[in-house]
């Protein structure tokens, strides 16, 4: 704007390829200390206002971050603000989700960030800001703050701020709730997805105790990712289901739920791996080995089976790890499952649960498949049920009548836990590579007795 002086800001366009300084002018003011309300922002992000409207509130288009990083225990030279676009249907700001981390930013429209000094004075920015404005516009996901704030959440938007800014403590809260409540968590912002990810290495590295030392848990999950293996069973079934108070049942004296205290750990290794994973289970102290018959519902997916043992010794209780080796593809074995309870996989890098809204039941259902046997222990974290006529709710995605393909399957959550290794080219965009490894068809059962279901069969139709 001719005639008004301009202070250099950093623009995040739409379809930008890359951030740039641009001049932002600054409305007459009698002090010669221009602020950030003083910029006329509208030259780079346009907003919407009422016809009638004389008043125009900032704040729906401003986040004023004072400190950055927010848990700084050093006071930062400058301050920082945020303009952003008030356009719901303004497109998504692809720039800012290319960066790393930002994936999952719901920006829409331009954004333009400048920064003040302890007076509050605007200072010009340079090139040298651009990485430190990445990591401030995707650590904060500011565009959550705004919607908190345009909804009348102003006072939450400091307590999500700071929150966040103490993961110890939110890993405390969470080490208390249900895997549901971890999932929720990881959506709110890049704070949350990585403390949350934290959470689940410790309720893996929990559940894997009784098996194997917590200070080899690294050794271990790093033998797993050479053998290209994941943990299944119980011990997987677990972890998901860890503070679900309604399905663990009593706790016993080693802090453990009494009536679902795993009895082994079952793993699942690529073909020509299983003498790898032997070797490292032999270091801990299994000893005895012995290869046992592949179960029923398995067999043609699994090539062998071998069950190491480790003796009790002292304090430390016996401990027995069945080892399987498959024939293909990991999640071939797990959607083979005969019970629900049991499609569930944690690999070194994600967690999977192949019927998610059923891990927080007590009760599992059954195949109904022909001449599928499979072991009925006495005791266990859940009841089998073999129709399901009281689910209470229609299947979904989740139907046992249901044609299924792990590729573009809508029904099976996915969360990455573990960013140490890299994660391999899927072979589809809209597929995790392991669920795309190979395009599997399966159908869990024959009969659907769920009458709120479009797929129910009355009783008495086969």
């Amino acid at each position: 704007v001719q005639g008004l002086r301009v202070i250099r800001g950093v623009f995040v366009g739409t379809r930008g390829p890359s951030m740039r300084l641009v001049p932002v002018p600054i409305r007459k003011y009698p002090k010669n200390t221009p602020r950030s309300i003083d910029a006329l922002f509208r030259c780079y992000v346009p907003y919407s206002t009422s016809r009638e409207g004389i008043v125009v509130n900032l704040d729906d288009f401003i986040t004023q971050v004072k400190q950055y990083p927010p848990d700084s225990d050093v006071d930062q030279p400058y301050s920082y603000t945020i303009f952003s676009s008030n356009y719901p249907f303004a497109e998504p700001n692809h720039l800012l989700r290319s960066f790393v981390g930002g994936e999952q930013l719901r920006t829409r429209g331009n954004v333009l960030v400048m920064k003040s000094d302890q007076d509050g004075t605007l200072r010009p920015m340079n090139s040298a800001d651009f990485f430190f404005v990445q990591r401030l516009l995707v650590d904060l996901d500011f565009s959550y703050l705004m919607h908190l704030r345009v909804t009348g959440n102003a006072s939450r938007t400091v307590l999500t701020m700071q929150f966040f800014s103490m993961p110890e403590l939110v890993l405390e809260v969470l080490s208390y709730c249900d895997f549901s409540t971890v999932m929720a968590v990881s959506r709110t912002n890049s704070h949350g997805r990585s403390i949350a990810r934290l959470a689940v290495l410790y309720r893996i590295r929990r559940e894997l105790k009784p098996f194997i030392p917590s200070s080899r848990f690294i050794d271990f999950i790093d033998m797993l990712h050479l053998a290209g293996g994941g943990i299944v069973g119980s011990v997987a079934r677990l972890m998901f289901a860890d503070n679900s108070l309604y399905l663990m049942g009593e706790v016993g004296e080693d802090g453990l739920p009494a009536k679902s205290k795993p009895a082994d750990l079952n793993l699942v290794v690529l073909p020509r791996k299983m003498d790898l994973a032997i070797k490292h289970f032999k270091s801990h102290g299994y000893s005895k080995w012995s290869k046992i018959a592949v179960a029923e519902p398995y067999r043609g997916m699994v090539t062998e089976v071998k069950e190491g043992i480790r003796p009790a010794s002292g304090n430390q209780p016996k401990a027995t790890v069945n080892i399987s080796q498959c024939n293909g593809s990991l999640m071939e074995v797990v959607l083979a499952a005969p019970l629900t309870a049991l499609a569930n996989l944690i690999t070194p890098l994600s967690v999977y649960a192949v019927y998610p809204t059923l891990l927080y039941k007590r009760k599992t259902l059954a195949t109904d498949r022909p001449g599928v046997l499979f072991a009925r222990r006495t005791s266990s974290c859940y009841s089998i049920e073999n129709t399901n006529q009281d689910w209470s709710q229609p299947c979904g995605y989740h139907c046992p009548t249901l044609d299924r393909r792990s590729v573009g399957d809508k029904g099976i959550a996915m969360f990455r836990w573990n960013t140490r290794y890299e994660e391999p080219q899927s072979r589809y965009d809209d597929t995790d590579y392991l669920l795309a490894d190979c395009i599997l068809a399966w159908r869990f059962g024959v009969r659907c007795r769920n009458i709120r279901c479009s797929n129910y069969t009355p009783a008495g139709i086969v």
